[in-house]
């Protein structure tokens, strides 16, 4: 998940249940993780791993040590049966079970390990939103840097996890789980292969559960209801949800309405100086753009697929701007109307999803229950491009010395509580809440070597080695 500030929300089923979920954006979870407590690879565990090329011989014996390795791990850990790879020890003993597979070659087992603790494969390295409060600077495509992973490398890397998973048998897990984005939004997800055939997120989808992985988050925070191609897409996206069978193949829709969304934040910014035709124009164009992304999932109430939904705001005494709860209950209340407005319209006019007052009343209840339900209002954390909305006695931790602490901390064990990034060129980056840094390891895609911009606050001048930790 998508994880970005302290926050809480609510996921509700096609019942309208709401269920409160675990944080998992709260201080305690956050990618930090500091009250985790896991025994997965340091880098020091790296040395002495041997490396490729791999022989036959190499391969039959690590073949045979698999159930010996288990054996080890249910004695550590009794009465359990499944183990992460990343969490056992001694992996050195089935090194070269890997031999063959395209995607890992040059990596030691250990090493894959360390990659594959929770991955998230960047599949676009790009997002037009340049919402102002992104933790992870997100800004749109660039002909100057590869931005979207390859169709062909994101196959070769879901058919090399699942090879590696056939390889080592049900009881030790490879990846318990994999991310599909961080600095993007879902709606705008495409990859491409060399022979310039488009693929989608429902394509990337397919691909992970055909290989039994686990389900992906969707995220969204709309898109231009003039766009043809995002409002078929986005239609196909809701055609593909409603089939009973493909219901359960996304964890979860995310819809983010929020203040900070560019178009919204410059409707805020021409406010402030005084240009109140414009400005309303500005924030009539977000409005329309929620209340066309609200409308167009209608359908998807009447599925068994989880919501949730992220509305952020900063409170009133801690930023010294007006992206503040007033700003986004107001944002809220006017997304809330508009959609009404829809549904009146399809009422008296085409039945699209209205077929009577019933329904009207249904779904517009069903939405103002899971944007508007909740007794506070989530906040956010000053990282990232937020930093520079909050007062500064707020700021506990500026970005330098962040950036400090963490290539300290990548000198200790701490290296196993950062979220692992995937780049479209096969980089292994480290990410601490704002904070990335590169890894001297890299994945064996056909895009190897080629420049991907730099992620959120990348550290420069350092990188991460397996086998020295930190070096300049």
């Amino acid at each position: 998940m998508k994880i970005i500030s302290n926050n809480e929300y609510y996921v509700f089923n096609s019942n309208i249940r709401k269920d409160k979920i675990t944080n998992q954006n709260s201080k305690n979870n956050s990618i930090n993780f500091k009250n985790y407590s896991s025994n997965n690879t340091s880098y020091l565990s790296f040395k002495g791993s041997q490396r490729v090329p791999f022989t036959d011989e190499d391969y039959n014996n690590a073949k045979k040590n698999i159930p010996s390795l288990i054996l080890e791990a249910k004695k550590k850990k009794p009465g359990h049966n499944y183990f992460n790879l990343y969490e056992l020890d001694n992996l050195e003993k089935i090194n070269g079970i890997q031999k063959g597979i395209k995607v890992f070659d040059g990596l030691t087992i250990n090493e894959i390990a360390f990659i594959l603790k929770s991955p998230k494969v960047l599949l676009n390295r790009c997002c037009p939103n340049n919402c102002i409060h992104c933790a992870y600077m997100a800004t749109p495509s660039s002909d100057k840097t590869l931005d979207k992973i390859s169709y062909e490398d994101f196959v070769s890397l879901i058919d090399g996890i699942s090879e590696l998973q056939n390889r080592v048998g049900e009881n030790i897990i490879i990846a318990d789980s994999i991310g599909t984005f961080f600095d993007s939004d879902c709606m705008e997800i495409e990859l491409k292969d060399r022979n310039g055939n488009v693929y989608d997120y429902i394509d990337c989808i397919e691909l992970l559960n055909s290989k039994k992985l686990a389900p992906p988050i969707f995220d969204t925070s709309g898109w231009n209801p003039k766009s043809k191609k995002h409002q078929k897409r986005a239609e196909k996206f809701v055609e593909y949800l409603q089939k009973p069978q493909n219901s359960k193949k996304i964890s979860q829709l995310n819809i983010s309405i929020n203040p900070f969304h560019i178009i919204f934040a410059k409707a805020m910014e021409l406010k402030s100086k005084f240009r109140f035709i414009k400005a309303k124009k500005m924030e009539e164009n977000y409005v329309d753009r929620m209340a066309n992304m609200l409308f167009t999932f209608t359908p998807l109430q009447d599925t068994d697929v989880h919501w949730g939904v992220l509305a952020r705001a900063i409170p009133e005494n801690k930023t010294k701007t007006k992206y503040n709860y007033n700003a986004l209950y107001r944002l809220q209340i006017k997304i809330i109307d508009a959609l009404a407005k829809r549904y009146k319209q399809d009422l008296m006019g085409e039945n699209k999803f209205i077929k009577n007052s019933n329904d009207l009343n249904r779904y517009l209840e069903f939405y103002k229950r899971i944007i508007m339900g909740t007794e506070e209002y989530p906040s956010i954390d000053p990282i990232g491009r937020a930093e520079s909305l909050f007062n500064d006695s707020e700021i506990e931790n500026p970005l330098e010395e962040r950036k400090k602490s963490m290539i300290k901390g990548l000198d200790n064990d701490n290296i196993k509580y950062y979220a692992r990034l995937i780049n479209p060129n096969g980089k292994i980056l480290l990410l601490n809440d704002d904070i990335s840094v590169e890894t001297d390891l890299e994945l064996n895609f056909e895009n190897k070597g080629k420049v991907v911009k730099p992620f959120a606050h990348q550290i420069t001048g350092y990188i991460y080695t397996a086998q020295s930790g930190m070096v300049k």
